[in-house]
């Protein structure tokens, strides 16, 4: 016989042909399978190219096997070679086809098994990620752009509610408002597996909204959907939409969750409009958004008495009023504590409403175990709200757990990675630590996202005195001043007094033109502290006591006050307002 004749003759004797063909046959059903199984588990898109691999490579393994070895009565043995003129027994041909299933079922176990090992869990929900982007305002009127940015900012809320969904939060999201950016490079600036987009239409008593899901990954198009219905069947709109994306993300809903999805809601379309005008406002963050949105919360609560998230959003405004020394604390927390407890009343399980009343707790009425308790229910209601996040980790630096508050800072980041806010109150977490070179860079990055933010800026000059790098911080005082409206004059001041007399002079000049100003008391004593003026630091500290300045917080743990530790009234303060070790 020749040797092609020969080679094919002794393939068939030893079934390697059937292998591969079963083989082929079982390997092609495993695919479809996992095709249609692995995304219903939840597994990474990776683990179906890992099985197709390694079915593919144990192929060449199956018919190495089928060629050398047959399963016989007595147990697999070495298939002996044909011998001309002498006549053998077949090979178990259906054994070995046999065998080969099975290795492609080991194969494809195993390939799953990495899968399910590397993404957690079955279902992997928590792997699911979403970013909520501004939907835009195609209306008529322009002016509507507060109720484009409301459904953006309702849909983000509630999605966060759900347990297993990562939602980044508005700052994040709003980042890209009314830019044209590849899907891909949103999602991974957000950390986010898909994004949410779309477009409002409001005109009249009709209104039409548009939505679709893209896949990050390859940014496709997963679901789209259009509502086209009155005006007043905007709660309805919410529901029906945040149910699709949730179905569509194949994320299931806990015990409560769906009633946690549409709760806190009003009926009246006026009272709502006026809440979502309030909001618009309130996010631009400045004195007159503060007090414009006060008063449309005001004309939502007159509308809807019982309308929660409209009182929460009265106790947000008073709050940061009160916090930026834009209006006295005592004037401010005493109607932020009203309008926070007045939501409670109505809704309970308001997470809003309690990090309100837990950073009034901690900041004015230096209740700290109070405090930790608002803002311990705060997260069990709802674990993915930044901001609560934020100003707990503010809590935990006051009292000096300042790892803990590292925690809570870098969670809160997670949550809304481009809150230029969040983003500096983790420096400051790190400035608080002594940790000066990671402060630092973590203030650059704040500005990268922001170069504007005056906070940051403020805090990077202070972490470049504390490192002794008084040249760097110069540059940031001059940035500061500019971004406060000083005068050319002023600024040309400025630069002379730090050419004659260096970094020191630039603070006294600072400490005038805060006294002038009326700022903060408890500013002025941390930078006369600086400079190692103490009895005009206490002087000043005890104005701040007057007047629960939020800066008094401080006192424990800024690098400022180092120089007063030793002093008799400094311990005397820290028992006054609750930060006694």
């Amino acid at each position: 016989m020749s040797g092609p004749r020969r080679l094919i003759h002794e393939l068939r004797r030893r079934r390697v042909f059937r292998v591969a063909v079963v083989y082929a046959a079982v390997a092609f059903v495993i695919w479809q399978a996992a095709d249609i199984g692995f995304p219903a588990l939840s597994l990474p898109d990776w683990s179906l190219t890992l099985v197709v691999v390694l079915t593919l490579l144990g192929f060449p393994i199956a018919l190495v096997l089928a060629w050398a070895f047959e399963i016989t009565p007595e147990g697999v043995k070495r298939t002996e070679p044909l011998v001309e003129g002498v006549a053998r027994p077949e090979p178990g041909g259906r054994a070995m086809a046999a065998a080969g299933v099975v290795a492609v079922f080991v194969l494809a176990i195993a390939a799953a098994w990495l899968a399910i090992r590397d993404s957690g869990s079955i279902p992997s929900v928590g792997r699911r990620s979403i970013a909520v982007l501004p939907f835009v305002n195609n209306s008529p009127d322009p002016d509507d752009e507060y109720f484009s940015d409301g459904l953006t900012e309702e849909l983000i809320n509630a999605l966060a509610q759900v347990e297993g969904l990562q939602v980044p939060g508005r700052t994040s999201a709003f980042a890209f408002k009314g830019q044209a950016i590849d899907p891909r490079i949103i999602g991974d600036s957000l950390g986010v597996e898909t994004l949410l987009e779309g477009s409002v239409v409001k005109s009249g008593d009709r209104l039409r909204v548009m939505a679709q899901l893209i896949n990050v990954a390859d940014g496709y198009n997963l679901w789209s959907e259009s509502y086209d219905r009155q005006l007043s069947d905007v709660f309805a709109i919410y529901d029906d939409l945040t149910r699709a994306i949730v179905g569509a993300l194949r994320v299931e809903l806990g015990a409560g969750e769906e009633a946690r999805l549409v709760s806190g809601r009003t009926e009246n379309l006026e009272a709502y409009e006026h809440y979502l005008r309030g909001r618009y406002f309130w996010n631009q963050r400045t004195e007159a958004g503060f007090r414009t949105a006060i008063g449309y919360f005001e004309e939502a609560v007159a509308e809807d008495r019982g309308y929660a998230p409209a009182y929460s959003g009265m106790a947000d405004a008073y709050n940061l009023l009160g916090l930026y020394y834009m209006l006295p604390p005592r004037e401010a927390i005493p109607k932020a504590r009203e309008a926070a407890l007045e939501a409670l009343e109505i809704d309970h399980t308001l997470a809003e409403a309690r990090t309100s009343l837990a950073f009034l707790k901690s900041w004015y009425d230096w209740d700290r175990s109070g405090a930790e308790a608002e803002f311990q229910r705060a997260l069990e209601l709802n674990p993915n709200y930044a901001t609560a996040h934020q100003w707990y980790a503010i809590h935990l630096y006051a009292v000096g757990r300042l790892d803990v508050a590292l925690r809570e800072a870098r969670r809160a980041v997670e949550l809304d990675p481009l809150s230029p806010a969040i983003n500096t109150d983790l420096g400051r977490v790190l400035l608080y630590s002594r940790r000066y070179d990671e402060a630092i860079e973590q203030f650059r990055q704040t500005l990268e996202l922001d170069p504007d933010f005056s906070y940051a800026v403020w805090e990077l000059a202070h972490a470049y005195v504390h490192k002794g790098m008084y040249e760097d911080a110069f540059p940031e005082w001059e940035k500061l001043l500019t971004l406060c409206g000083a005068s050319p004059e002023e600024l040309e001041a400025v630069r002379q007094a730090y050419a004659e007399s260096g970094w020191r002079a630039v603070v006294e000049l600072d400490i005038e033109s805060s006294k002038e100003e009326g700022l903060d008391p408890a500013d002025i004593a941390r930078e006369y502290a600086l400079l190692g003026r103490h009895d005009e630091a206490f002087e000043w500290l005890e104005r701040a006591y007057e007047e629960r300045s939020f800066g008094l917080n401080l006192l424990r743990i800024d690098p400022c006050f180092d120089g007063l530790r030793g002093d008799p009234r400094y311990t005397a303060l820290l028992s006054r307002v609750g930060l006694e070790d």
